[in-house]
């Protein structure tokens, strides 16, 4: 079975959504949908499928089994239901919404359409975290007792005027690259039963948006939050499973040396991942550890990874497309991504 996919935005990530559609078995672009219209006709040039400029041009003219949404995240929820609403199956970006009430609505509809929908939170599919998993899964450090995660950069000339910067567009560094970490916690922890956190702004200072001050939303929606001039640079949180397991969790944009480190300690030994693809530190590596029984430490195994952080969005798009065959839900699901938005918004709601 032959899926034709469409691609929703030719920005940095759309890009490098295209790449990793052309190169999946099974798996036809037939469109590249971008509101510039010379970044669609690139992109369209480079991997395959027709240009648009908007979803309603696409819906038109083309009838994709599937849409990948990689647009800025004011705009997921919008699209994803109109793709929905087509009847369409839905890859979209993280996080999915800027609201639990936007993410149960799209959930509902996908459910009631029975179609598939999938929120892409692609570090489960690099090879630390994956294999990470695969080792806490054998029972090889015994039972988890906390897990640390720290992740971040430090931005670049002009990063002020970025998107994510915007409480109108982005609204934060906890809902840009912190869900991802709090979406690894969830799929190591299980559930969260209790969240907190604190915010700052101590570098990248944004201001206030008036648009956004102006219209606020009737739903707890997160890209509305905004610390005392901007929205938030730092990120620092605490969750705690239903067990009674805790997780520390630092996102930064004030990382000036970026790194990606995600520590699960169990009462037997420890496995850490150590840097996240090309970008986030020297390499990608697990680390091992074992606690003897005199309690002194042991470094026992390093497993270098593949640091193509590029076959993580294939492996992704593999198990969206073989969901859809299968007609169960992806992993992650809709309902993995609202409750990463839940804790976001108990993060936030705490935090004030």
């Amino acid at each position: 079975m032959l899926l034709r996919v469409a691609l929703i935005g030719a920005g940095g990530m759309g890009k490098r959504w295209a790449g990793a559609i052309s190169k999946c078995a099974g798996v036809s672009l037939i469109a590249v949908v971008d509101k510039d219209s010379a970044a669609a006709a690139e992109a369209s040039r480079q991997y395959g499928g027709k240009a648009f400029r908007s979803v309603e041009d696409l819906l038109a003219s083309e009838s994709p089994d599937a849409c990948v949404i990689a647009v800025p995240h004011i705009f997921l929820a919008r699209i994803t239901r109109q793709v929905l609403e087509a009847r369409k199956h839905v890859l979209v970006e993280k996080p999915g919404a800027g609201s639990t009430q936007e993410m149960e609505d799209n959930i509902a509809s996908a459910r009631n359409k029975k179609l598939r929908l999938m929120v892409g939170y692609n570090y489960r599919y690099f090879p630390g975290p994956m294999k990470a998993k695969e080792i806490v899964d054998s029972g090889r450090i015994g039972d988890i007792m906390f897990i640390r995660a720290r992740h971040g950069f430090g931005g670049r000339p002009g990063y002020e005027k970025n998107w994510r910067l915007k409480k109108s567009e982005g609204g934060g560094q906890l809902i840009d690259q912190g869900v991802h970490l709090i979406d690894l916690c969830r799929w190591f922890l299980g559930d969260i039963q209790e969240s907190c956190g604190f915010l700052s702004d101590t570098f990248w200072k944004t201001g206030v948006d008036p648009v956004r001050s102006q219209t606020p939303s009737a739903s707890a929606d997160a890209f509305a939050h905004r610390t005392s001039n901007g929205v938030e640079d730092n990120a620092f949180a605490l969750l705690k499973s239903k067990e009674g397991k805790i997780a520390s969790i630092h996102a930064s944009w004030t990382q000036w040396d970026p790194m990606f480190s995600f520590e699960v300690y169990g009462a037997n030994g420890s496995v850490v991942v150590k840097g996240l693809g090309k970008k986030y530190g020297n390499g990608e590596r697990v680390v091992v550890g074992k606690r003897n029984d005199d309690f002194s430490f042991v470094e026992e195994e390093v497993i270098e990874c593949d640091p193509d952080a590029d076959k993580a969005l294939l492996r992704e798009l593999e198990e969206f497309t073989q969901a859809i065959r299968e007609k169960r839900n992806p992993c992650p699901s809709g309902e993995d991504g609202l409750e990463v938005l839940k804790i976001v918004e108990e993060i936030y709601q705490s935090s004030k």
